[in-house]
């Protein structure tokens, strides 16, 4: 661990820092209405509870024929996982007879579709299991026979860059195709739109690491994902994003970064230095150049969005549609990244080694550590950032959490996320949310999708 010293610079941004702290502090929240919690922090939550709507998900598929006996027939051919809206999760081609998924999932699904398009045979899998076995009629496969423009291995029907050879398949998240299939059949049934409708909403306090006024609102971030694979292998992808609501102040100005990591299932592996490179972005947008494979967004959230758009509105912002902002990535097929997560890592424009992270996120290799079990804060003191953990990592192992389980962070996803009124807590702004953390996730699952309306503001996209 590296040690951090604070120039004079630094300290006066802490000592206003500490300040803007207590004056947030001292502002009363709302009760709820009928509800016998009062404030954020009265909540008890399950220990484990992750404050997340989604999860990772890993299925392994085995191939065989129809009598159930195992086959490598199909090697070299591509498998889907779909959604039951025939949506495609993820394209995947088979080796050694297995089919290996790696998808992040919202956590209202319970079931998926294994879908060989070739011959058209799909079954549905359960999505809490992690294997399964996937009968397909072999005699009906003419797969070899196909015309492979690119001679990639992937016949064109099935290539979304059939004249391009190194490239094969787009996955998007949250998930959305260029093809919706009968998932009683597995045939093609209509084109839809690629960019879908819902969003990967990451909603932060800013005053870690003392508790703020829980409106969650601070910065509102709505994210699409698209990676582009080579065969089973990401080799670029996008990030858009668009700036979704600003409730901090703008005495206390943010940056916003993505860290990359190798994912299989729930098991992120740290990446070699240097294996994720911008090839584009929008303006501000560059590499972090303290920290591997990190990409900043931006470095000043008001220099970014002018006029500033908050969700106050009147004299302190202007309402208005979000900043779209975007970039683009590569890595090296070489690195044999079958999926990739990218975990964002809020920190503050003048002291970029505090940072904040969703629940259960470790903190990047040059967050400053000894801010760690300070004020509010309850993480873990130490980290190796080698090897691999699972993420999020729950109860005592997760950082970014108080002693009572409670978060600066929280993730779902959702199409039009109307945002909590600056110094409305969200427990009023979504009263079905104080269920939905009490049951760690269990009950009220769609919270998100019933505010109340003179205490949200929507957003115009």
């Amino acid at each position: 661990m590296k040690k951090i010293f604070y120039t004079l610079k630094n300290l006066e941004f802490v000592l206003l820092t500490v300040l803007l702290m207590t004056l947030s502090s001292c502002v009363k929240q709302e009760d709820l209405p009928g509800g016998d919690v009062k404030t954020f922090e009265d909540l008890v939550v399950p220990d484990d509870f992750t404050w997340s709507g989604v999860f990772r998900y890993s299925l392994s598929v085995n191939i065989t024929g129809l009598s159930g006996v195992a086959s490598a027939v199909l090697n070299g051919q591509p498998v889907d996982l779909l959604d039951m809206d025939g949506n495609r999760l993820q394209r995947v081609v088979v080796e050694d007879g297995v089919a290996d998924f790696s998808v992040i999932l919202d956590k209202n699904t319970t079931l998926v579709m294994v879908s060989d398009p070739v011959s058209g045979t799909s079954t549905q899998v359960k999505a809490t299991v992690s294997a399964a076995n996937f009968p397909v009629s072999f005699t009906s496969s003419s797969y070899q026979s196909l015309a492979d423009t690119d001679s990639d291995g992937v016949a064109d029907l099935y290539d979304d860059f059939p004249s391009d050879a190194s490239k094969s398949f787009v996955e998007t998240f949250p998930a959305s195709s260029e093809e919706a299939y009968s998932v009683s059949s597995g045939s093609v049934m209509t084109k839809a739109d690629p960019s879908g409708s819902n969003y990967y909403y990451q909603i932060f306090e800013d005053l870690w690491p003392q508790i703020g006024d829980f409106d969650l609102n601070d910065l509102i971030i709505a994210s699409k994902i698209t990676w582009v694979k080579s065969s089973n292998y990401v080799v670029s992808g996008t990030i858009d994003t668009k700036i979704w609501a600003v409730g901090a102040s703008t005495s206390l100005p943010s940056g916003l970064g993505m860290e990359f990591f190798k994912r299989d299932g729930s098991k992120l592996y740290y990446l070699p230095a240097g294996t994720v490179s911008l090839t584009s972005g929008t303006t501000h947008t560059h590499e972090d150049a303290k920290m591997d494979n990190g990409i900043v967004f931006w470095d000043h959230i008001f220099q970014v969005i002018l006029p500033y758009y908050n969700n106050v509105g009147g004299d302190w912002g202007v309402s208005g549609t979000p900043k779209n902002v975007s970039f683009s990535f590569s890595a090296p097929k070489s690195a044999k990244i079958k999926a990739m997560e990218i975990l964002p890592y809020y920190f503050y424009t003048y002291e970029d080694e505090h940072q904040i992270r969703t629940f259960g996120g470790p903190p990047t290799s040059y967050a400053n550590m000894y801010l760690l079990r300070t004020e509010d804060d309850a993480s873990p003191t130490t980290w190796n950032w080698t090897g691999y953990f699972t993420y999020p990592l729950k109860s005592t192992q997760a950082f970014y959490r108080t002693s009572t389980n409670l978060p600066w962070g929280v993730e779902f996803v959702y199409s039009n996320f109307r945002v909590p009124l600056e110094k409305t807590s969200i427990l009023v702004a979504y009263p079905q949310f104080q269920k939905w953390a009490e049951s760690g996730g269990t009950m009220n699952t769609t919270w998100y999708a019933n505010p109340v309306l003179n205490k949200t503001i929507g957003v115009s996209q």
